[in-house]
């Protein structure tokens, strides 16, 4: 498809205005980019075509990780009671959002920025994004950062209009579909709303969407707009989502670098942005310590547990396996409507490795809005018998390791799996450690030697896994 080309403001205006209306219920979006690559691909789509398959399904796997931290700052923004670590209730609109956030943010995702805005996606048009991912900033550990900015193209922009369908907001988005995030944004979500967001859900290559296109030959200032990337990128300090973000904690990546968990451009106005710069310093933070148990096992004596618990309980404890879940704890847990029942019977076989094993979240899962005082890091599952086992979360509290009462769990001839010592356990807490298990003896999950050292196994999963749990993955 040849590009129209024009030669100012005034002239797209009249060529868009001279456009054949959308068709009955269809909607008109637009998107400008500062070249024509003749394809329409999402950031997912174009690491699924020039990468190899396992760079794709590790980076998809890593987008999962931060989404599903994302949840949980999309049920704070719309003041839904906190969505639990283990028993996870969203509905299709709040993975949507999600998602959306993540992509407005500067994040990896299967969908494709558009807008229902002429002159936002003329302003994406007339500017041409510059970064420089992985620029190392301070001493060691140097921090990873990704400063990005806008400057004026060298050659004309394209601007793309399409006519889409909207989504309901009910179904589960379908490949083109238009979602408009002003009706879902909350308040604090200032970024989309100046860019007036939208998305195209894209797991493949949209061009054949595009109706017409529009070579951009006359630069911005023909529209009179005072826009910049201030504007169109609202600081940290204007947009409480966009600081949220950057909280993310740092990792170490080895004993010279840190990552932030959740990498995202850090806009200004240019290299020589110093004020922004140091404003984007002052979220810096590392989430410490990167790796739970061997912290944990160092400070065992300061557990605020009771005397019985360090008699009974501390052997056995000091004896489990720790095992690194190196999946999405959102990949098990995910279900449509309420959360899923403990299972009848006692596992078939349990492996060695989870007869006594303490499993710990990656530190991915603290991707967003990381707080020490509420964030669970791993739970303790002993199995006392065939038919018993002891099951209790740890996290941290006022920099200090921390524990919640353990629940012993038993099957009951006629009653099913049943807390015997506590009467306010959640009925569906003891199904993910037992999910685990079944997981991992049907095949879908694995246990290999861990490169992080400290005696950890990690938990993967196989080949066997997507295809399997295909049903609970088809939102993400």
């Amino acid at each position: 498809m040849p590009a129209s080309r024009v030669t100012s403001y005034r002239q797209l205006l009249d060529c868009i205005a001279a456009l054949p209306s959308p068709a009955a219920g269809a909607t008109r979006v637009f998107r400008g980019q500062t070249k024509d690559y003749g394809t329409l691909l999402s950031s997912m789509g174009r690491i699924r075509q020039t990468r190899p398959a396992a760079e794709y399904f590790e980076t998809g796997i890593r987008h999962w990780f931060i989404k599903s931290g994302m949840l949980s700052l999309v049920g704070d923004l719309l003041k839904l009671a906190r969505f639990s670590t283990l028993d996870l209730r969203v509905g299709v609109s709040d993975f949507v959002f999600a998602e959306a956030l993540v992509q407005h943010y500067g994040y990896q995702t299967s969908y494709i920025d558009v807008t229902p805005s002429l002159e936002v996606a003329l302003w994406f048009a007339t500017h041409r994004f510059e970064g420089r991912p992985d620029t190392a900033i301070g001493a060691p550990p140097a921090h990873l950062t990704f400063p990005a900015w806008h400057i004026a193209p060298t050659a004309p922009g394209v601007l793309y209009v399409l006519d889409v369908q909207p989504w309901d907001r009910v179904s589960a988005i379908q490949e083109g579909v238009f979602v408009d995030l002003l009706p879902i944004a909350p308040e604090g979500t200032n970024r989309p709303r100046r860019q007036v967001g939208g998305l195209l859900r894209a797991d493949g290559d949209l061009f054949s969407l595009v109706r017409d296109k529009f070579e951009i030959a006359f630069p911005w200032e023909e529209t009179a707009l005072p826009w910049n990337t201030d504007y169109i990128f609202p600081s940290p300090a204007e947009d409480p989502i966009y600081a949220t973000l950057l909280r993310a904690p740092f990792f170490h990546v080895d004993d010279s670098k840190a990552r932030r968990v959740c990498t995202l451009p850090e806009y200004s106005a240019g290299p020589g942005d110093a004020d922004r710069q140091a404003l984007y310093r002052t979220y810096d933070r590392l989430l410490r310590p990167t790796l739970y148990h061997p912290a944990l096992m160092r400070h065992l004596d300061q557990l605020p547990a009771d005397p019985g618990w360090f008699e009974h309980f501390r052997p056995h404890f000091e004896r489990a396996t720790p095992i690194l879940l190196q999946r999405p704890m959102i990949l098990f847990t995910l279900r449509r409507g309420d959360p899923p029942a403990p299972p009848a019977t006692p596992p078939r076989e349990i492996p060695p490795q989870f007869r006594n094993f303490f499993l710990e979240f990656a530190p991915e899962n603290y991707a967003i809005e990381y707080d020490e005082d509420r964030a669970s890091r791993g739970f303790w599952c002993c199995w006392l018998g065939a038919d018993e086992f002891l099951l209790q979360s740890f996290g941290i509290r006022a920099g200090k390791p921390d524990l919640i009462p353990f629940g012993i769990y038993k099957w009951q001839p006629g009653h099913g799996l049943v807390c015997t010592n506590r009467t306010d356990s959640p009925p569906s807490y003891p199904a993910f450690p037992l999910e685990l298990i079944q997981m991992t003896v049907d095949g879908l999950l694995q246990l290999t030697p861990s490169a992080t050292g400290h005696n950890y196994l990690d938990l993967t999963t196989t080949e066997k896994f997507w295809p399997a749990l295909r049903e609970r993955t088809d939102l993400l």
